[in-house]
């Protein structure tokens, strides 16, 4: 046992990921916050944090399922290793108990190949590149704001992640064709100040999403989801350097503004009684405007300081917007529809909890999702309740609506 635990000195780093609030936070998105990092390197605490749970089931397979970002139970006599994706559980390999230091190496060994054979069957089926171990250079482009290009060390994801990736991407509709037009990293630093992940444009203007250490231990296939949800914008003409522009954010029940004082230009969002808020981020609260982003207090006279005008939580202003954010991650438009888009392609369950929480944004996404799918695919394919594109045909409709009136009929009127 002791050579075996050497061995896996050399192969594992365990993380544990500590779980902070979101930034809007009354009502939690299914995935936000940050992720800081506790990493255990050494045998004795990783033997510590995973006993022996059964008879054959060691903590050293544990502790490497964890480095591949899979889970472990008993098989009969064998060793499953699996991962929880979607609402789902995977199952990856079945593996006999550990007898000595060659087998622990040919374990992963054996897990790193079907990683790599999965990353390039994901490559070539979704024309989409994922980065390796390796150092390349990066910079955003935020429109006025050019990044200058730096060197960043970038990693291949592990098991789990890629099977999160691989979830995303058939519920996501990235490209269209052979061309590739999509690209993965996996820096080994935090990049985001403080986000699981993002979508951007470098500067030579090709699509990426950034996925920030640690956020695997966070649904990862919900948080991809999101960001893959602003590649649909950009894929429908929606400029993501001009963002102010898009027509759309109104269906969203939001304005845009600028204020002739101060040359701010921002979003407000509209509540049913044509009230408008914006996000103060200093005062992490909904503030009252008029349509120029100045503050006003409550009965709509302008003040001078934003203190001093109405303000609300995050979870106020959901419950009286004009259509209804889906989660707590609301500062914008963009944000709430890449939410809407995320819960409705991402599984069943979060479908229905999209439609129970907001009929008039699900009706919105659903709307913008077809329309997607025509354009990816032409006529004739439509979204399944499970998040899954399929043909259209009467028995696939009748689902959907058999589905859709199931959840409202269900629903409590507000």
């Amino acid at each position: 046992m002791k050579s075996i635990r050497t061995a896996l000195n050399c192969l594992v780093s365990l993380t544990t990921l500590l779980t902070v609030s979101p930034v809007h936070g009354e009502v939690e998105p299914p995935m936000s916050g940050t992720a800081p990092q506790l990493r255990l390197n050494n045998c004795t605490e990783i033997a510590a944090m995973f006993p022996q749970t059964a008879p054959g089931q060691s903590s050293l397979d544990e502790a490497l399922a964890s480095k591949h970002g899979l889970f472990t139970q008993q098989h009969g006599s064998d060793i499953e290793y699996f991962a929880y994706i979607g609402d789902k559980q995977i199952a990856v390999s079945n593996y006999s108990p550990l007898t000595g230091e060659m087998d622990l190496k040919k374990r992963d060994e054996d897990l790193q190949r079907k990683t790599e054979e999965k990353l390039a069957a994901l490559e070539r089926k979704f024309a989409i590149t994922v980065s390796r171990n390796q150092t390349i250079k990066h910079a955003a482009n935020h429109g006025a704001k050019l990044e200058k290009e730096r060197a960043i060390d970038v990693r291949q994801p592990n098991f789990g992640e890629t099977l999160a990736l691989e979830y995303a991407l058939e519920r996501s509709l990235p490209t269209t064709g052979s061309k590739t037009e999509l690209q993965f990293l996996f820096p080994l630093q935090c990049s985001l100040n403080g986000a699981l992940a993002e979508w951007e444009l470098s500067t030579k203007n090709k699509p990426t999403v950034v996925v920030e250490p640690g956020t695997g231990d966070r649904q990862l296939e919900y948080v991809l989801m999101h960001e893959l949800s602003h590649h649909s914008q950009y894929k429908m003409g929606l400029d993501p350097l001009a963002p102010f522009n898009w027509k759309m954010t109104h269906s969203l029940g939001w304005q845009t503004f600028t204020n002739p004082l101060t040359g701010e230009t921002d979003w407000a969002i509209a509540t049913t009684t044509g009230l408008l808020y914006k996000y103060s981020s200093s005062m992490r609260k909904w503030i009252s405007c008029n349509k120029s982003g100045q503050p006003v207090d409550c009965i709509g006279s302008r003040v001078a300081h934003q203190r001093e005008a109405d303000h609300m939580t995050s979870k106020e202003i959901a419950s009286i917007a004009k259509v209804r954010p889906c989660t707590a991650y609301m500062s914008n438009p963009l944000e709430v529809m890449a939410e809407g888009l995320a819960m409705y392609r991402m599984s069943k369950v979060h479908r229905s909890a999209l439609l129970k929480k907001s009929p008039e944004l699900y009706e919105i996404i659903k709307d913008f999702d077809q329309k997607l799918i025509a354009k990816h695919y032409g006529a004739g394919m439509m979204r399944s309740v499970d998040g899954l594109v399929v043909s259209l045909n009467d028995s696939a409709e009748s689902h959907v609506r058999d589905f859709e009136s199931h959840i409202i009929a269900s629903t409590p009127t507000p």
